[in-house]
C-alpha cells in the first residue's frame, strides 16, 4: 500500500516513452472509496492541468505510463486534504491527513487522520476505514465505531549508539 504523497512529483509517460508531465494531485472517488485517476501538470509554461482516469494508467512504479490524457473536472485530494473528521454527535476526531491505497486495484483502504501535533507524539495518528465515512461539504461525516488502528512512533535504542553496548 502507498500514500498519496508518494505520487507527488512523479513523472507520467506515454506509450512512446515521451515525458508530458508530472503528478500534481490524485483524483478520487470518495463514494466508491478509490482512486479514479491522477491530475498531471502538463509540461510547458503556460500548460494546464488534466486528468488520468485509472482505465488508462498502464503501469506505476517510480513514473506513471499512460495510454491518454483526460479533460474532465474531477475531485481531488487537496480539495478534501485537512478536512474535519466529525462523528455522528458533532465531536470532531481529527484532520484527515492521507490516505492508504492499495497500488493494484486503486482502492482507497483507509483514511490516515491527526487530531493536533501534541496528541500526535502522545497518541499517534488513527486509521479509519472509508466505508464508514461519508463525504460533506464542510466536512466528512464518521458513521462507524470508534475502534480504529493507532499508529505510534515509539522511542528505541539504536544499535551501536552506545560504546557499551556489546549487541
Amino acid at each position: 500500500m502507498i500514500k498519496t504523497k508518494d505520487f507527488d512529483f512523479m513523472k507520467v509517460l506515454d506509450l512512446s516513452g515521451n515525458y508530458l508531465g508530472y503528478v500534481k494531485d490524485i483524483w478520487i472517488d470518495f463514494n466508491k472509496g478509490s482512486i479514479a485517476g491522477v491530475i498531471i501538470r502538463c509540461k510547458g509554461f503556460f500548460s494546464k492541468e488534466k486528468a488520468v482516469s485509472k482505465e488508462d494508467i498502464l503501469y506505476v512504479s517510480e513514473f506513471i505510463i499512460v495510454k491518454s490524457l483526460d479533460h474532465r473536472a474531477c475531485l481531488s485530494f487537496k480539495d478534501i486534504k485537512s478536512m474535519d473528521i466529525v462523528d455522528r454527535q458533532g465531536n470532531i476526531i481529527g484532520i484527515l491527513e492521507d490516505i492508504l491505497i492499495d497500488i493494484e486495484s486503486f482502492e482507497i483502504k483507509g483514511v490516515i487522520v491527526c487530531s493536533g501535533f501534541l496528541d500526535r507524539i502522545f497518541n499517534g495518528k488513527r486509521i479509519l476505514l472509508i466505508k464508514d465515512m461519508m463525504l460533506g461539504e464542510d466536512n466528512i461525516l464518521y458513521f462507524g465505531n470508534n475502534e480504529s488502528i493507532a499508529m505510534n512512533s515509539l522511542p528505541h535504542k539504536m544499535m551501536g549508539a552506545d560504546k557499551n553496548d556489546k549487541n
